[in-house]
């Protein structure tokens, strides 16, 4: 998954940079796909702060394979 997210993003920076040579053909289609792969570099690239955080209290417990807060308990 890592790999394709990376990929993704050379491939849109190469074409935003190619995108760039049209400009005096297309100035309006250009601009737009310019604009277009800088709002999908934005939701590829990985942020420093998706690489850091951790899951909330209530996901780590699930993870571990704690009982969930409302979990109905049985009736002993």
């Amino acid at each position: 998954m890592l790999l394709a997210r990376w990929f993704a993003v050379a491939v849109l920076g190469l074409n935003a940079i190619d995108q760039m040579f049209f400009i005096p053909a297309y100035p309006f289609w250009s601009l737009t796909i310019i604009a277009a792969d800088i709002v999908a570099l934005w939701g590829c690239a990985p942020t420093a702060a998706a690489r850091t955080s951790k899951p909330p209290p209530d996901a780590q417990r699930a993870i571990r394979g704690a009982e969930a807060p409302c979990a109905v308990k049985p009736i002993a």
